[in-house]
C-alpha cells in the first residue's frame, strides 16, 4: 500500500468517544447491605461494569464508549454480607436527545444520570 491508501483508510476510522457517565440512586436501607454492582446490556450481552461499589455510596462515575451509552441499557443490584443479590433496578437507558437532555440532569428510572461529559 502507498502512503495516499493508507491515509484514506485512516479517515475513514471513526475514532471511539468515551462518555463519563455519573449514575446515582437511593441507597438500600437494609442493615446487612454489602455493596452494589453496576451492568450494562448492549445488544443482548450483560456485562458487569463495576461489581464493588461500597454501600452507602449513591453515586458511580464510569467512562462508557458513547456507542454503548447510547445502545446500552444499565442496572443495579444490592449485594448483602451474605452475597445475597437484590432483583435489578429499573434499567435505566441513554440515547442521543437522552444524552443532551440529562447533560442538564435528570432522572433515568431508579438510576439517575447526573452528569455525561465528552472525553476523547
Amino acid at each position: 500500500m502507498n502512503k495516499d491508501t493508507i491515509n484514506n483508510m485512516m479517515k475513514m476510522i471513526v475514532p471511539i468517544v468515551f462518555v463519563l457517565v455519573t449514575f446515582q440512586w437511593t441507597p438500600n436501607s437494609e442493615p446487612d447491605m454489602s455493596h452494589y454492582e453496576l451492568y450494562q446490556r448492549v445488544n443482548n450481552v450483560t456485562t458487569v461494569i463495576n461489581s464493588n461499589i461500597p454501600h452507602p455510596t449513591s453515586t458511580v462515575s464510569i467512562d462508557i464508549s458513547e456507542s454503548n451509552l447510547r445502545d446500552g441499557a444499565f442496572y443495579l443490584k444490592a449485594v448483602d454480607t451474605e452475597g445475597f443479590k437484590s432483583d435489578p433496578s429499573d434499567e435505566a437507558t441513554c440515547d442521543v436527545e437522552c444524552i443532551a437532555k440529562y447533560l442538564e440532569g435528570g432522572e433515568i428510572k431508579n438510576i439517575v444520570i447526573t452528569n455525561v461529559e465528552r472525553k476523547l
